[in-house]
């Protein structure tokens, strides 16, 4: 019981070598977009994850999943900057209409004037 316990605690367990590892952020393709965008127009992950109000970390992750699951690369990463490759670029110029459409609805009737639903 106790070996259960310490090994529960320390978060070991036994992995199968066959198994591909959980992602994250699997099926958040829309925050994973908003975060590529942010990303894109920034061009630090830094300035992107404050920006968003997330970590460096999970806007990191995020970005690799989205490169996992569309199996491209998106970025170069060269030191703290990074830059679109041309893969990255017909993706913005897809994700970004999406990506500012999307958000509060008060924002879209405001732009409308009627202020009603």
């Amino acid at each position: 019981m106790f070996q259960y316990l310490l090994l529960n605690f320390l978060n070991i367990q036994r992995v199968d070598l066959k198994q591909k590892p959980t992602k994250y952020y699997r099926g958040n393709t829309l925050k994973q977009l908003r975060a590529f965008c942010s990303v894109a127009r920034t061009g630090k992950m830094t300035d992107a994850a404050d920006e968003l109000f997330i970590s460096q970390s999970a806007i990191s992750l995020q970005i690799k999943a989205l490169e996992e699951e569309m199996d491209v690369v998106l970025f170069e990463r060269r030191g703290p900057r990074i830059q679109l490759t041309p893969d990255g670029r017909k993706l913005l110029d897809m994700a970004r209409p999406l990506v500012e459409g999307y958000g509060w609805p008060g924002r879209a009737i405001r732009q409308r004037g009627s202020g009603r639903f």
